[in-house]
Parts: C-alpha cells; sequence; structure tokens
C-alpha cells in the first residue's frame, strides 16, 4: 500500500503555495489514491475512477487537465480505428471485383478497347465474366484469410515485444505510409487488364495482403497502446471506429452493385477510397501531438514507487520519439488475462461464423432480388451496423470493470451461436445436415444479437484491460490486448474452415 506520507511529500512544494480549500482537496485526492492501492502497492484503477468520481487516467498533478475541446482527440481516435480494419475489410468485401479479376474472360465478350484511367494500357477491359467459376475464384477468400491472419499475429506479437526500442513517431509514420503505397498500388491494379494472366495477379495481390496486413498490425497494436494511456472513452472510440470501418466497405459494395456494371471500376472505387482514408488518418495524426489534451495525457509518466504523474515534457518532444525501458511483460500479462483471455473468446466465436459460415447462409425466398442482395444486406451490413451499434453502445461500461465475471459469462454463451448459424440455410446445396431454421426471419435474428454482443463485449473488455495496470505500463497493455484481438480473429477463420467442412 502507498503510504500516505510519502505522496504527502512528494506534494508538499504544492501544498504550500495554495489556499486552505486547494489543500483540502488536494489531501483528499491523496486519500483517493491511496486507499484505491492494495497490499503490493498496485494500484485498481476502477477504484481511483468510483472514489474520486474522476476518470483512473485523470489521476495526475493538482492542476485542471484541459478539455477534449470539439471531442476533437475523440474523434481522432475514432479515425484511427476506422483505418485499422480497412486492409482486412476492403480485400474481403471487394467480392464482385475479384470474382471478375479472377475468371476466364471469354473472347466473346464484349469489351471497350483504351478503357482505362492514366492510359496504362490498350488491351481492352471486359465488363463480363464466364458463368462457370474458376479454382481461383473458389479458394481465393481462403487464402486472403490466411494471408491477412497469419502476419496480423505475428507482427503484433513482434511489435508487443520491441515497440519499447522503437519511437512512436516511427511506427506510426512507416505504417501510415507503407498501408498507403500498397492501396496505391492496389488501386492502380485494377484499371490494368489481368486477362491472360490471372495466376500472376493472384500472387500479386496475394504478397499485397500479407504486406498491408504487417504495416496495419504495427499501426493497430500502436494505436491502441495510445489509447489505453487515455481515459476508456478513447479505446471506445478505437473501437466503434473500427465498427464504422466496417460499414463504409459494406454499404460502398452495395452502391456499386446497384449502380455500377464495370466490375474493374467496383475495384477502383472500393481502394480509391481507402487511400483517401489512410490520407485523412495521415493527417489526423500530424495534428496530435499539437493537441493540449493528448499532450497533456500522453505525456503522463507514472513513478514505480508513487504512482504520480510528471507531465513536465511536451508530446513532440518526448512521447512521440523516447525509446522506454523494457516493460515487464509476464507481470502485466498476469495482470490483464482475464480480459485479454475474453477478447480472444468473442472474436474468436466472431470469426468462426463471420463471414466464412454466414456468407454462405442463402435466403429461402430464391428470387433474383434475393439472390443478389441477401448477402450483401443480410451478411455484410447488417453485420456491420450492429456491430457498430454495439461498439458506440459501450461508453455505458456496464457491467463494469468490477465485475468482469458477469462479462466473461456472457463472452462464454457467445458460444451458441454456432449451433445456431449452423442450423440455418447454410449452403444447401452441398450441406450434410438438416436444415432446422427454416425462414429467413432466424438468422437475421441470430444477427442482430450476435453483431451486438460482439460489438458491446469486445468493446469492453478493450477498455477495461489497459486500466488493471499501472498507469507506465498500461501502453504496453493496449499493446497485448490488440495481440489477444488479433489472435482471436486468426483463430476463428480456421474454425470457420472446419465448420464448413463439417457441414
Amino acid at each position: 500500500m502507498y503510504p500516505k506520507f510519502w505522496i504527502f511529500y512528494m506534494r508538499s512544494g504544492i501544498l504550500h503555495k495554495r489556499t486552505m480549500s486547494e489543500r483540502t482537496a488536494l489531501l483528499e485526492d491523496v486519500d483517493h489514491f491511496s486507499d484505491a492501492a492494495d497490499t503490493n502497492g498496485y494500484v485498481n484503477h476502477d477504484d481511483v475512477e468510483i472514489k474520486s468520481g474522476r476518470a483512473s487516467s485523470d489521476v495526475g498533478p493538482a492542476e485542471n487537465p484541459p478539455t477534449d475541446r470539439y471531442r476533437f482527440v475523440y474523434v481522432v481516435f475514432y479515425i484511427f480505428g476506422m483505418c485499422s480494419v480497412l486492409p482486412w475489410n476492403m480485400f474481403i468485401t471487394a467480392q464482385n471485383y475479384f470474382d471478375y479479376k479472377f475468371s476466364n474472360h471469354d473472347e466473346s465478350n464484349t469489351s471497350t478497347p483504351n478503357a482505362t484511367l492514366f492510359g496504362m494500357t490498350e488491351t481492352p477491359i471486359f465488363t463480363s465474366a464466364p458463368q462457370s467459376k474458376t479454382e481461383l475464384q473458389d479458394m481465393y477468400e481462403s487464402y486472403f484469410s490466411i494471408a491477412a491472419q497469419v502476419p496480423n499475429v505475428v507482427i503484433q506479437l513482434v511489435n508487443t515485444g520491441i515497440k519499447h526500442k522503437i519511437t512512436l513517431k516511427v511506427r506510426m509514420i512507416t505504417s501510415l505510409t507503407g498501408m498507403l503505397v500498397i492501396f496505391i498500388f492496389t488501386t492502380v491494379l485494377t484499371r490494368v487488364d489481368t486477362n491472360g494472366w490471372e495466376q500472376e495477379f493472384f500472387w500479386v495481390t496475394l504478397a499485397s495482403v500479407v504486406v498491408i496486413n504487417c504495416f496495419s498490425a504495427v499501426f493497430q497494436g500502436s494505436v491502441f497502446g495510445l489509447g489505453g494511456l487515455l481515459p476508456k472513452k478513447y479505446t471506445q472510440a478505437l473501437m466503434a471506429g473500427q465498427g464504422l470501418g466496417g460499414i463504409v466497405p459494406a454499404l460502398v459494395s452495395i452502391i456499386c452493385l446497384a449502380t455500377l456494371n464495370d466490375n474493374s471500376l467496383v475495384g477502383f472505387v472500393y481502394f480509391l477510397i481507402s487511400v483517401i482514408c489512410i490520407f485523412i488518418t495521415y493527417g489526423a495524426y500530424l495534428v496530435l501531438p499539437r493537441n493540449k489534451y493528448a499532450e497533456y495525457y500522453l505525456n503522463k509518466q507514472a513513478s514505480p514507487r508513487t504512482g504520480m504523474i510528471d507531465v513536465s515534457a511536451s508530446f513532440s518532444s518526448s512521447f512521440e520519439e523516447k525509446k522506454t525501458t523494457k516493460p515487464p511483460f509476464w507481470k502485466i500479462l498476469s495482470q490483464i488475462w482475464v480480459p485479454g483471455s475474453m477478447v480472444f473468446l468473442t472474436f474468436a466465436v466472431t470469426l468462426g461464423n463471420f463471414p466464412g459460415v454466414i456468407s454462405q447462409i442463402e435466403s429461402m425466398q430464391q428470387t433474383e432480388w434475393t439472390e443478389k442482395y441477401f448477402t450483401p444486406l443480410f451478411c455484410f451490413l447488417l453485420f456491420n451496423g450492429m456491430d457498430f451499434f454495439g461498439r458506440s453502445m459501450s461508453f455505458i461500461q456496464q457491467p463494469s470493470q468490477n465485475h468482469m465475471g458477469i462479462v466473461s459469462l456472457l463472452v462464454v454463451l457467445r458460444l451458441g451461436f454456432f449451433p445456431l448459424f449452423a442450423l440455418c440455410n447454410v449452403s444447401p446445396d452441398s450441406r450434410n445436415s438438416e436444415v432446422i431454421f427454416m425462414h429467413d426471419a432466424y438468422p437475421i435474428v441470430f444477427m442482430f444479437f450476435f453483431a451486438v454482443s460482439n460489438g458491446y463485449l469486445g468493446s469492453l473488455c478493450m477498455m477495461y484491460g489497459p486500466k488493471y495496470v499501472q498507469p507506465e505500463h498500461q501502453e504496453t497493455a493496449g499493446n497485448m490486448m490488440a495481440f489477444f484481438l488479433v489472435l482471436g480473429l486468426a483463430t476463428g477463420s480456421a474454425i470457420s474452415v472446419l465448420v464448413l467442412y463439417v457441414l
């Protein structure tokens, strides 16, 4: 437990300059901070928040912290969250574009000579595709999933282990620049006629997926580390931003499906939007250090002995460019393993069903409209919309951080979605088991609760995790929570293949 006389001594240089009322308030703050520490000297940040009436990340110097004017920092973290999932979401929802690119074009297909942007090719661009699926069309989604998730997990682990040796500035600028270059390359490639070299195009695209997800992993781990240093609502902003990063591609997919007939142009629009989003994220990061609110919180350095906060250094000169000492990884892991494992399980269940299994659910009403729009609306838009709603509602923070047992129980109950979706009309032409839920309303209702619970419970765990450790370790805890998240995504992707095989 932190001795009160020691904390009082550390603030004595401030007390003699204060009025009686200010001194009383400061001493009360010392009591709140001291009472929140357990016998090991570890601060329960949730207790600090409850007892002092302030967020745990707000415990610090006597001066009143600046306010987040116009919620600018909140919006920046929202943008960070959206950008962190763009590489994955854009590649998995550009289904029509990749189906077109991986098809064998028939010579009788109509073509438009010189119909390219930038004048990159004189060969015609075809706007129709053959009726039968090729081997590449059947397998590219599985390859994309492996190429995205495996590097993501590996790089997240490496990023967590060496982030104290590499400055934040290097990690952020390098990752954003890498994603920007790959998205520009992919955008240009959409206007190149790949007829006749589909295999080569496949391997080039697969390499792009690997590289861009490596950069995305560094960026995602870094921004969740930053979020761990600020009050919980900024981690919630990251999670909600990720939800928005799912809605945008789904909406673009439906709009393009309804308005464009040229599949290569559909791909161009997809990835051009990604380039624009990366540019916006780049700008948001560059202006963040100039914000007083961000500077105040991101420079807080807590003394291991006292837990007191020092904000004497400026953000641009210390936090962005500072290399820190090696954190006690195992100690931090032991403190966040409950919310970390629940984040893992939440997203393992989600990716075990979505999109692999759920995208194979067909409507019981076989019409031209359902054949065209049922999967984009039911699978992608409904999931991403309700997931975004759940993430946005996580500001309620109920159950609270002190009731992780209830949160864990709710996460475990989500395992029930595996049999619920499996008993819907999944791959009716090739399944070996009987369909139990014979109406389209069943998977829609299941999807509503599935998506909302994913967004809400996943966000709660990501918000709570970094607050279980001391302030100087919150960035590392945020990195570790991001690793648990992507590990869950990778595990879920593997599970979905097994589920489809069993069905």
